[in-house]
């Protein structure tokens, strides 16, 4: 009889964890946020040619088939000062290293700057020394803000290259590491699919990781260990 008991408290425990868990993932869902609906114009994106005509047209979407072989995303807020020395690095790699066979796609994600006429400008230059073909370089501006990740999803539903990466503006990473990347993503690819991320562990005694908030550094840590346990 007391055997028969136990089981039943056992079971009544059980039943009720899985329903305090429940309700906890229920409550967290609906405190989450949601992401807000895409504005018609941010559908769009703007490209400038030597002459200084701004087209702006349709942005493709991932059933399209691939159109070059690697895209990079930039989500880019408020980054005037930064964003022009970035993308001139991650040009001189791309025109030394993939030819012709790219794009970079901008997203600026409601900047109050002049983040988007700043690119522009920067890739007028570009095209007139030749790094940059027209069409190359792309800058989609979202009317209000969606946050990094926000911007980050949005390039990467509307790349145009077999391959896609996203890269900070700040470069705070080195964009030579780009081949690494391919790299293991083509070894690991099956069917057509595959994906390999980067990882900034090696600068956690640097001022970009000291000067962070604790709850960034505890999150950068966990993701660091999630990986190590996962390899």
């Amino acid at each position: 009889m007391q055997d028969q008991v136990t089981e039943v408290v056992k079971a009544a425990f059980t039943i009720a964890c899985i329903l305090v868990s429940l309700s906890i993932l229920f409550i967290l869902y609906r405190l989450s946020i949601q992401p807000r609906p895409i504005l018609p114009s941010e559908t769009k994106y703007e490209t400038i040619n030597a002459k200084e005509h701004i087209r702006h047209q349709t942005l493709p979407t991932l059933s399209d088939e691939a159109a070059v072989f690697l895209s990079v995303v930039i989500p880019a807020f408020n980054e005037t000062e930064r964003i022009r020395l970035m993308l001139t690095e991650a040009v001189d790699f791309l025109h030394e290293k993939l030819n012709d066979t790219w794009e970079i796609l901008i997203v600026d994600d409601g900047s109050s700057d002049a983040t988007t006429s700043i690119t522009l400008q920067w890739a007028q230059e570009q095209l007139k020394s030749g790094k940059l073909d027209e069409g190359q370089l792309r800058v989609c501006t979202l009317e209000q803000n969606r946050g990094k990740g926000g911007a980050v999803i949005h390039g990467m539903l509307h790349h145009r290259g077999r391959y896609a990466i996203f890269a900070d503006a700040d470069g705070a990473s080195r964009f030579e590491d780009v081949s690494l990347l391919l790299e293991a993503a083509r070894d690991i690819e099956r069917d057509g699919l595959s994906i390999a991320g980067g990882s900034r562990a090696h600068m956690v005694s640097t001022d970009a990781v000291v000067k962070r908030s604790p709850l960034r550094n505890v999150l950068m840590h966990g993701f660091h260990t999630f990986i190590a346990c996962s390899e």
